[in-house]
């Protein structure tokens, strides 16, 4: 009788005991996050997505983070990969620029321990290869060329992109200012468009296309006044240029200055007689002045 009160109050014990441990462990697993590891391929692949990202979209810190974080990519576990995928670059020989210097622009999105590591290892590349002023001109040259085919298809973002990576290596490269400002017009960024154009200017005082440009984002900004200066310094190095003479005439109206607008909607047509926004814009000005007849005849 007492033997077999034993072995069922041990019997109990054992279900209870057993139960408690699944308890735990089934706490422990809740507490655990899932940890993913790739292969080598594709750590890769994630990667080079990463450094798409950033130099060909402009990716900030947060958009890295937020990548990795929708990938469920454990920092450390890349870092340890990338070093490794670095100790592999270095160890043979190839042409590894592009890659280097896109590896070297992470590294100045301050990210972390990620971004120094490709640092590193990118500067390390570009170090090796000897880079001389010639080769960077060249890069700065691929760079630029990529904004204008993206300002092409109109991606402006992207443009902006290219042309900084482009003036970072060759700061005094105008026509990647002066392109930079028209996307950003083109984005309703004037403010920074006449920053942009104003950088050009620094560097080519007379590049009259970037003087009309700079007065047209003036003049979104009801800017007027100094819109006409704008275009009077564009018409100084190009006075024929009938657009300019055209559009100095607005800001000109709405500052009630119609008979100088008139004049200037005059020049435009001297140098295209069939400009028919300068006839509309003129005839516009002879209403503002009461003369209707003139106005419609115009």
């Amino acid at each position: 009788m007492i033997k077999r009160l034993w072995q069922w109050l041990k019997r109990i014990w054992q279900r209870f005991k057993g139960k408690k441990q699944a308890v735990s462990l089934q706490k422990s697993d809740a507490k655990e996050k899932p940890r993913w590891l790739l292969t080598d391929a594709e750590y890769e692949s994630l990667f080079l997505q990463l450094l798409a990202g950033v130099n060909d979209e402009g990716w900030s810190r947060g958009r890295v983070s937020g990548f990795l974080a929708g990938k469920n990519i454990v920092e450390s576990d890349l870092v340890g990969w990338l070093r490794r995928f670095g100790e592999r670059l270095l160890a043979r020989d190839g042409e590894n620029r592009e890659l280097a210097m896109r590896m070297v622009r992470l590294s100045e999105v301050d990210c972390g321990v990620l971004g120094e590591v490709a640092g590193e290892i990118g500067r390390e590349l570009l170090g090796r290869e000897g880079e001389t002023e010639e080769e960077e001109k060249g890069e700065a040259e691929v760079w630029f060329e990529r904004g204008l085919q993206q300002l092409e298809v109109e991606d402006y973002e992207a443009s902006i992109v290219s042309f900084d990576r482009a003036l970072k290596i060759k700061p005094d490269l105008h026509e990647a200012w002066y392109k930079s400002g028209n996307a950003l017009v083109d984005l309703g960024r004037n403010e920074e468009a006449i920053a942009s154009y104003d950088e050009a200017l620094k560097f080519k005082p007379d590049y009259h296309q970037a003087w009309y440009n700079r007065g047209n984002a003036l003049a979104n900004l009801g800017r007027n006044e100094e819109a006409i200066a704008s275009y009077d310094e564009a018409l100084k190095f190009k006075p024929d240029d009938h657009e300019a003479w055209n559009n100095r005439g607005v800001p000109l109206a709405n500052l009630g200055r119609n008979e100088d607008a008139i004049a200037s909607y005059d020049e435009a047509l001297k140098f295209k007689p069939d400009f028919h926004q300068a006839w509309s814009n003129r005839g516009n000005a002879l209403a503002n002045l009461g003369r209707y007849e003139d106005a419609i005849a115009s």
